[in-house]
């Protein structure tokens, strides 16, 4: 069922990144121009081994626009590269980032386009009132919330929920994270583009998520990457004051 009514998201890009997604790619493709109808999907494949850029490429829409990449360089990469093939395209003024595992719900998709203004990006929350978190093992959930502890601690940001890649960005937003190249990679990379924005006067609205982990396994972070994740943090600090 869609939540969008008549309403029309032809101004709207959703960059999603993919490495091995070829079991829920299809059915995101098709939820996402559901919930979002009249909208454009860039999807940003690593190489996946799995061949889920072929799923795509039998998807078939019009609506849909496959980005192949030799090898795997990380989901921050993939959405940079995202961001700047859509903002060649004038059309887009708003520009959605998620993933393809369903961990992200297509169904509040609509509710971000709607927050994010101009002058505002809006963020899916795992950690606010009326969100929640399922599937994650206790460890992975201490883990997040020490990330998010970490980077409140060393950016200050107005944000409960600095880890998650679940954002819509005007296309002012976008042209500001294109305007200098970013020092970090993996998570920290999502804090740093807030932290960017947020320097540059953005304001941030989050808005509750139901987030489902979807990848088996567990968290394998270690006390040398979170160490890591500080140096990274401090220079970012250092470099947008």
């Amino acid at each position: 069922m869609t939540i969008s009514g008549n309403k029309n998201y032809r101004n709207c890009a959703v960059i999603i990144p993919t490495y091995n997604e070829r079991d829920t790619i299809v059915k995101t493709l098709r939820d996402v121009l559901m919930q979002l109808p009249g909208c454009h999907i860039w999807v940003i494949d690593d190489n996946s081994p799995d061949d889920t850029s072929g799923s795509v490429s039998s998807f078939a829409s019009r609506e849909v626009t496959l980005i192949q990449r030799t090898s795997k360089n990380g989901r921050g990469s993939a959405v940079l590269h995202g961001i700047r093939e859509v903002y060649k395209q004038s059309s887009y003024t708003r520009i959605i980032e998620m993933d393809a595992d369903y961990s992200h719900n297509p169904r509040e998709l609509s509710a971000l386009v709607t927050a994010c203004r101009d002058n505002t990006i809006a963020v899916g929350s795992r950690y606010i009132a009326g969100s929640r978190i399922e599937g994650w093992p206790l460890l992975r959930k201490i883990l997040s919330a020490c990330a998010n502890i970490l980077i409140q601690l060393v950016l200050h940001l107005p944000l409960h929920d600095a880890t998650n890649g679940f954002r819509c960005y005007s296309r002012a937003a976008v042209a500001t994270l294109l305007s200098r190249r970013m020092i970090s990679s993996g998570f920290v990379m999502l804090s740093e583009s807030a932290y960017m924005l947020y320097n540059k006067g953005y304001r941030f609205i989050e808005i509750p998520s139901r987030f489902v982990n979807r990848k088996m396994g567990s968290s394998n972070a270690t006390p040398r990457e979170f160490f890591d994740a500080l140096v990274t943090l401090l220079q970012i600090r250092r470099t947008y004051v």
